[in-house]
């Protein structure tokens, strides 16, 4: 059986949530009689079914903070150029017109 379709039985047996509990204990709980390597092969699939969602998420927050670290780089650049006075250039009031025209 694989890990959704596990997750599927365990929704048929009224398991929605595992607060504190693992899930070889709440398949006991749900009135099942898991032998004990049941419920190692349970846990087995709920931890890797767990880790799958860890490293998913991992991946995402890694991208993530790589593109608020350029943008954050991007401010910083811009803060340098007014303070350098790039907002008195002539071309400046035209750039931001094209901005708000996007």
């Amino acid at each position: 059986m694989n890990k959704v379709q596990f997750i599927s039985l365990l929704k048929l047996r009224g398991i929605t949530e595992l607060k504190g509990i693992s899930l070889a204990e709440a398949v006991r709980k749900s009135g099942g009689d898991p032998t004990t390597d049941e419920m190692v092969r349970v846990n087995k699939l709920s931890m890797i079914h767990y880790m799958d969602k860890f490293v998913e998420q991992e991946k995402i927050n890694v991208k993530l903070q790589t593109i608020i670290d350029n943008q954050q780089e991007d401010v910083d650049f811009m803060r340098a150029l007014e303070a350098a006075g790039v907002d008195n250039w002539e071309g400046y009031d035209i750039a931001q017109d094209y901005l708000e025209e996007d």
